[in-house]
């Protein structure tokens, strides 16, 4: 019988928000606005998050991605990201 009681105590739970909801028609829609909102931006984070970070690449061997790095010192600058043209010839391209 937990379970007939279980419903029959949510339905007058339910009864009684919807009562009180109705007593208040202001307060409801700030409060329904409020978790449209926040749902709203929990959605957009987590798209933005998978996106940038949880979603694999599209390639197909991903161990064998490398990142260079090289120092440059005609422009005072430390550690910097080398371009691919420069990862080939080991010069910057003309211009750059």
């Amino acid at each position: 019988m937990l379970g007939v009681r279980l419903i029959d105590e949510l339905w007058r739970e339910s009864r009684y928000v919807v009562r009180a909801l109705l007593k208040a028609p202001a307060f409801s829609g700030v409060v329904v606005l409020t978790l449209a909102l926040a749902v709203a931006a929990n959605s957009a984070m987590f798209g933005a998050v998978y996106a940038v970070l949880l979603k694999p690449l599209p390639i197909s061997h991903p161990g064998d991605l490398a990142v260079f790095w090289g120092a440059d010192t005609s422009r005072n600058r430390g550690v910097v990201e080398l371009s691919y043209p420069t990862s080939r010839t080991g010069e910057p391209p003309a211009g750059a």
